[in-house]
């Protein structure tokens, strides 16, 4: 939290901080966090957001990572990267977003 307050437009704080939000079950702070670390949704790509659902379930409860996602959902409805990555984020196990992984990409 310090960093953050130290350096508010630093991306990699507010990802730090997002993170750590996430963990302590801050979900709207977190969203704001994460938002803001990903930079302007211009510059953003789909993997970006894979990569965001996959760091969230491993470090934190999937449950929470979902509700992130369904966020970054209704924020940007017309995000396809979102749509790809919030299935990571459903609490499956590791089999299931194998499956979902594979079926989305075949498709």
């Amino acid at each position: 939290e310090r960093w953050v307050e130290l350096a508010p437009e630093n991306t990699i704080a507010h990802a730090y901080l997002g993170r750590l939000y996430v963990r302590r079950n801050l979900l709207e702070e977190a969203w704001v966090s994460l938002n803001f670390s990903m930079g302007p949704i211009e510059q953003r790509v789909d993997m970006d957001y894979m990569m965001l659902s996959g760091e969230l379930v491993e470090n934190a409860a999937a449950s929470r990572a979902l509700v992130i996602f369904q966020r970054f959902d209704a924020t940007y409805p017309d995000t396809p990267g979102i749509t790809l990555a919030a299935p990571m984020s459903a609490p499956f196990n590791r089999f299931e977003r194998y499956v979902i992984i594979r079926y989305t990409y075949a498709c």
